[in-house]
């Protein structure tokens, strides 16, 4: 897979983020010793800690208890707000399409194809509506 990414930092971008997403879902669900060592060993290690602003942020959210505030300080939506689909997103900037789709690719490319046939349509109507044609046979105005 390394042979595929974009550049070599990717891979490292990568693990990053899911460290920090594992490490704020361990702080969520209050299981504080382990998100401690997930600090120490896996989050610490993609950062300079002594500098790195982003490192003492998240070093500073082990004192809040309430998940709420958790979220808030953290500007994260918690493992069942969406966080896990944002951060599914990011990844896949850093995913070439030969190992994973964008999302929504499938939509897009039968949207094109809809928009071809009707440029190609000699006797289309300007004003329908791509979302009213059915995808069972070649569109074409009569």
């Amino acid at each position: 897979m390394e042979l595929l990414m974009k550049s070599p930092e990717d891979k490292k971008v990568m693990h990053q983020l899911l460290a920090e997403e594992r490490y704020l879902e361990l702080l969520e669900g209050n299981h504080h010793v382990e998100a401690l060592w997930c600090l120490r060993r896996e989050v610490a290690f993609y950062f300079d800690s002594s500098k790195d602003e982003r490192f003492r942020k998240l070093s500073s959210l082990m004192m809040y208890k309430d998940p709420v505030e958790l979220q808030r300080e953290a500007d994260w939506s918690g493992a069942s707000g969406g966080s896990r689909h944002r951060l599914m997103d990011k990844l896949l900037a850093y995913l070439p399409a030969s190992i994973m789709l964008p999302p929504h690719r499938l939509q897009t490319i039968i949207d094109q194809a809809l928009l071809y046939q009707t440029e190609k349509c000699l006797y289309h109507c300007q004003g329908d509506d791509l979302n009213t044609y059915s995808l069972l046979h070649n569109h074409m105005c009569s």
